[in-house]
C-alpha cells in the first residue's frame, strides 16, 4: 500500500498542465511476482490512478500532511499526544506487534508513529483551534443539543413508554425496555446534520429549552420516537461539542479548506483532476 501511495504522490506533485496524464518514470520496476508472472509499478499505477476517487483522496491527504507540518509542526503537545497514541497501539497489539502493523499497512512502529500518531495529533490541534475560534458561527449553523432518543417500532408501546417517563420512570430504563438497538437512549450531542429521521431532528434543533417530546412519528422509517432534550445552551457543553466535532469530516474539511487555498493546492494530472472536480469540487482553486 505504501508503494502505491508513493507512486500516486509522484504523479500528483509533477508540474504540468491540466490536460496532461502522468506516467510513472520507472513503470517496469517489479513490485510483485506470482506464479512466474510480474506486477510492475506501471501495472499498479494504471489500475490505481483510475479507481475513483482513491487518487483524489491520496492527493488531499498528502496536502493535508504538508499543511499540518507547516501550521502545527512537531510541538511538545503533538509529541505528547502522539506518544500516548503509540503506547495505546502497542498495548492493543499485545504480543504480535508486527502483525498489527502489517494489518494497518505499516512496516515499522516508527512508520506508524510518524504517519498516523503524529498526523492525528497535529490534526486535532488545528481543528480544535478552528472550532474554538468559530464556535459561535458553528453553533448558529448546526444547532447542537444534548438529548436522549429512543426508537420504538410499535405505536402502542411508544405511548406506554412516554407515559412511564412522564410518570417519573428513568429514561434509560424505559429505553432498555422499549427501544431498538439503534437508539438505546444514550445521552448524545445531536446537530443539524446528525443521522436521525427528519421529524426527530427538527424537534431537536428547534428546541430552545430542555424538554421531553411527545411521541414523534417518522415518515422516513415508519417508527415512533421519543426525545428527552437535556441541554440546549451550547456554551454549557462547549468542550464536549469541540471534542465530538474535531473528528467529524465536515469540520475537519472546514478547518483545512482555507489552508489548501492559501498554499495554492493544485492538481496537474488530468485523470486525478477530473476525479477531484467530481468528488471534491471545493478543493479546485483556479
Amino acid at each position: 500500500m505504501k508503494k502505491i501511495i508513493t507512486i500516486i504522490a509522484c504523479a500528483i506533485l509533477m508540474v504540468g498542465c491540466y490536460d496532461k496524464t502522468t506516467k510513472v518514470s520507472d513503470p517496469n520496476t517489479v513490485l510483485v511476482t506470482l506464479d512466474g508472472g510480474e506486477i510492475t509499478k506501471g501495472d499498479v499505477y494504471s489500475v490505481m490512478s483510475h479507481l475513483d476517487p482513491y487518487p483524489a483522496v491520496v492527493a488531499l491527504n498528502l496536502a493535508q500532511k504538508y499543511i499540518f507540518d507547516k501550521e502545527i509542526g512537531l510541538t511538545d503537545a503533538v509529541t505528547s499526544a502522539a506518544d500516548a497514541a503509540k503506547a495505546k497501539f502497542i498495548a492493543a497489539a499485545g504480543t504480535d506487534l508486527q502483525k498489527a502493523l502489517d494489518d494497518a499497512g505499516y512496516k515499522t512502529i516508527e512508520d506508524y508513529y510518524n504517519q498516523v500518531c503524529v498526523t492525528k495529533a497535529q490534526k486535532d490541534i488545528l481543528v480544535v483551534a478552528y472550532l474554538t475560534n468559530t464556535f459561535e458561527s458553528i453553533v448558529a449553523t448546526y444547532k447542537p443539543v444534548k438529548a436522549r432518543v429512543i426508537e420504538i417500532k410499535d405505536a402502542t408501546k411508544a405511548a406506554a413508554a412516554l407515559a412511564e417517563i412522564k410518570n417519573g420512570a428513568d429514561f434509560t430504563t424505559v429505553a432498555k425496555k422499549y427501544t431498538s438497538t439503534d437508539y438505546p437512549g444514550a445521552s448524545t450531542i445531536y446537530y443539524s446534520e446528525s443521522d436521525l429521521p427528519t421529524e426527530v431532528l427538527k424537534a431537536l434543533t428547534d428546541a430552545t429549552l430542555p424538554t421531553l417530546s411527545d411521541v414523534i412519528v417518522s415518515a422516513d422509517t415508519g417508527f415512533w420516537y421519543i426525545a428527552q432534550i437535556s441541554v440546549t445552551d451550547a456554551d454549557k457543553m462547549k468542550d464536549e461539542i469541540i471534542t465530538q466535532f474535531k473528528d467529524n469530516s465536515t469540520f475537519i474539511n472546514k478547518a483545512l479548506l482555507g489552508f489548501y487555498e492559501e498554499y495554492k493546492f493544485r492538481i496537474y494530472d488530468k485523470t486525478i483532476y477530473d476525479m477531484m472536480s467530481k468528488n471534491y469540487a471545493d478543493y479546485i482553486f483556479n
